[in-house]
């Protein structure tokens, strides 16, 4: 995940605009995995699903609250690297924040 909004960023011909809207969906994306970890749906979690395979166990079987806990642990850590940009697409101003 982090590895693909790097080359997001530094991608050629990316505006302030586009780069923020990728922080934007990335900083989203843990709170969608989280719901697909606690509907068992585990076509983003091929490892997991592979791992219950191999132990012949049922994804219904999966303790997602386990996981899902490592995945919030993500989001703590990325607002520490980007606490103060927001961009506001209905009305497309940027807004830093001040300290």
């Amino acid at each position: 995940m982090l590895n693909e909004l790097n080359l997001e960023l530094q991608g050629k011909d990316r505006t302030v605009v586009d780069m923020i809207s990728s922080v934007n969906a990335f900083k989203r994306r843990p709170h969608l995995l989280c719901s697909k970890l606690q509907r068992k749906d585990l076509a983003k979690f091929q490892n997991i699903a592979s791992e219950l395979e191999k132990q012949g166990k049922d994804s219904a079987l999966l303790d997602s609250a386990r996981y899902t806990e490592q995945v919030n642990n993500i989001t703590p850590d990325f607002e520490k690297r980007f606490p103060r940009l927001r961009f506001t697409r209905a009305n497309r101003h940027i807004h830093v924040l001040s300290v």
